[in-house]
């Protein structure tokens, strides 16, 4: 339960810290999970988005691991976009620069609870 508290403290510090950064963002979609997943497929309409993510330790003093390999859904299935992870708790972002389409995330995750968020820019 702790784990949990503190996954949503780090959450919202992001989003606050982010403040007017996200101010014209918008939730695309939102997963949290302690396992590997890969997510379901989802739309980003703009050439530039941005995944928010913040991690906690599963379980206190172990090993976190959290990385996220981006793919955009294609006919033959998923092209490599991007990729990033951490060994460390808290929070972070990362911009995807590669316009217009389907996208699915593949999440990795050992010792980690974890929140990740697409957001794209809406005027």
């Amino acid at each position: 339960m702790r784990s949990r508290k503190l996954l949503v403290t780090l959450s919202l510090a992001l989003l606050i810290s982010a403040g007017a950064a996200l101010a014209s963002f918008v939730c695309v979609r939102h997963w949290e999970g302690t396992a590997p997943m890969t997510t379901e497929a989802f739309p980003i309409r703009t050439r530039s988005w941005l995944i928010n993510y913040a991690t906690a330790e599963k379980v206190q003093h172990g090993s976190l691991f959290f990385g996220v390999i981006v793919y955009r859904l294609t006919a033959d299935g998923g092209e490599y976009v991007d990729s990033f992870n951490t060994l460390s708790a808290g929070p972070g972002r990362t911009w995807v620069h590669s316009g217009p389409g389907q996208y699915y995330l593949q999440i990795f995750a050992g010792n980690a609870v974890y929140s990740i968020s697409a957001y794209e820019y809406r005027e």
